[in-house]
């Protein structure tokens, strides 16, 4: 999800669940959300974290440097 003004079309909600260990099963693929600025947020998103968030916010993931980044993706 490189385009960071990716959402997720037809979707109310999205819920994301961490898998991996950032740092240790992999490196960068960090979440980020576009914000109504400009700027990015990038919240804490550990393993076992979740995130819900509206399926109009604009976000994306930063690419993976190293490993392999596991994330379960629900869109309600």
């Amino acid at each position: 999800l490189a385009d960071d003004h990716h959402y997720d079309a037809g979707s109310y909600a999205t819920l994301d669940v961490m898998l991996a260990r950032p740092g240790v099963d992999f490196e960068g693929g960090a979440f980020e959300t576009l914000e109504p600025d400009g700027s990015f947020d990038r919240p804490a998103f550990g393993r076992g974290d979740a995130l819900v968030f509206c399926g109009h916010k604009k976000h994306c993931v930063r690419p993976v440097t190293k490993g392999t980044r596991r994330v379960l993706v629900l869109e309600v």
